[in-house]
């Protein structure tokens, strides 16, 4: 990962003048994603598999494409998650270097949201296929929580470099699309991933505004380890409905 950012950097760079964006534009778009998770967390060296209940979460985001060469286009989003669920803890779990026993009966949260600035290059756009690829600077925070009693809760939070795709697909004739997008990094023994497919129709159409609904499945999967003496496993997927709108 560490070599495979300043290649793709380097390359986004001198290819820039190519693959500009063609005109001044704004893309926003909401997600709601109904999420099954499956997670294990606990201190390092102590952490044991939590059973969580599947919920939905919301995602926003926001796209500004400009004309001008070498600088590169920018996409804003923010994803918030939040699990709850009760657990018969199959070993002895440790959090915060609270002890909790094998079989003991918890209520567990996890809390997980993050903020990427993603800076992308258009190596492709036309009706048929577009393409994009960049860079991401994601910051994570991920918070754990156990009750028995009292409640104890642990957060971490980190940076998270991370390579950006974007790629939409038009469907020949009609206002319908496949797309792929989503976000690959490793950075300090943790590794994280989030990646949405699906199906978009463009349902208003006009010459300054169009708007676009779109369906799809999303997995993310993060590992944490030893991240402020804490480990996090989390895998979430499921079905997503998304509104998008451009002008």
């Amino acid at each position: 990962m560490k070599i495979l950012l300043p290649l793709l950097g380097a390359s986004l760079l001198f290819s820039s003048p190519l693959v500009m964006a063609d005109v001044l534009g704004v893309t926003v778009g909401a997600e709601w994603w109904q999420a099954n998770p499956d997670a294990r967390a606990g201190d390092t060296g102590f952490s044991q598999p939590l059973h969580f209940d599947d919920d939905s979460h919301s995602a926003f985001y926001a796209a500004f494409e400009h004309p001008i060469p070498l600088l590169p286009n920018v996409m804003l989003r923010r994803q918030t998650l939040s699990f709850q669920g009760d657990t018969r803890l199959a070993g002895t779990l440790q959090l915060h270097d609270v002890v909790y026993a094998a079989q003991s009966q918890v209520h567990n949260g996890l809390g997980l949201e993050y903020t990427d600035a993603s800076f992308y290059y258009e190596l492709l756009d036309n009706d048929i296929l577009s393409l994009d690829l960049g860079l991401s600077a994601r910051f994570l925070q991920t918070d754990v929580s156990i009750t028995q009693g009292a409640t104890v809760t642990r957060g971490v939070s980190t940076p998270m470099p991370m390579l950006y795709a974007n790629a939409v697909v038009g469907v020949f004739g009609t206002n319908s699309s496949l797309f792929f997008n989503g976000n690959y990094g490793r950075y300090d023994g943790h590794q994280m991933s989030d990646l949405r497919a699906g199906f978009a129709y463009e349902w208003i159409d006009l010459a300054a505004f169009s708007m676009s609904v779109k369906l799809g499945v999303q997995r993310l999967d993060l590992k944490l380890n030893a991240e402020d003496r804490m480990d996090v496993d989390l895998v979430a997927d499921g079905v997503f409905l998304g509104l998008e709108a451009d002008f």
